[in-house]
């Protein structure tokens, strides 16, 4: 597919260790983007399960240690020449704030908290009433509603008993 456009960076940053509802927007994002032809990064914790649900065109970056995280981001940022560096969730909104060279952006797939997000240039929120209980005069801000990604007809066919992948009995209450 021939591109109409400059490939952007774009590094997303989610620290989570494993993969809930934002976790899986960020995943789902980044890999379309880097489908797309964009040069793609995700920094993330080390170990986290995030990494592997990568495609192979975009690149994860693992941080062992919580420390300092927003100079490690930013520093990271600088290095790759992001044009866009996106957080995923507060505590990884919190670092990309720090990210100056890049425009700094987060979704607010919670809500919003000041001490996250006032710091950032723009905010995604996923829902009208994120978008209503913002700030006013405040960042820049857009409604984007989340997304169900197509998935391949191989993997929507197959059937998937999950007790059995979980080894809980028929009849076992879940909570």
């Amino acid at each position: 597919m021939p591109l109409h456009f400059e490939p952007l960076t774009l590094v997303h940053v989610m620290f989570s260790s494993r993969i809930a509802g934002g976790e899986r927007h960020c995943i789902d994002l980044a890999n379309a983007q880097a489908a797309l032809g964009h040069r793609v990064h995700v920094i993330g914790s080390a170990h986290s399960a995030v990494a592997a649900a990568l495609a192979s065109g975009v690149r994860f970056h693992g941080l062992a240690l919580p420390l300092l995280r927003g100079w490690r981001v930013a520093a990271l940022a600088r290095r790759l020449r992001a044009d866009v560096c996106h957080g995923h969730l507060g505590p990884a909104c919190k670092a990309v704030a720090h990210a100056h060279g890049s425009t700094r952006i987060g979704t607010l797939h919670v809500g919003y908290k000041a001490h996250h997000h006032a710091r950032l240039d723009g905010l995604v929120c996923v829902n009208r009433a994120q978008h209503e209980h913002l700030p006013q005069g405040g960042t820049l801000a857009s409604v984007i509603y989340n997304w169900a990604p197509e998935r391949d007809a191989a993997a929507a066919a197959r059937h998937t008993d999950l007790r059995a992948e979980l080894g809980l009995a028929p009849g076992q209450l879940l909570v």
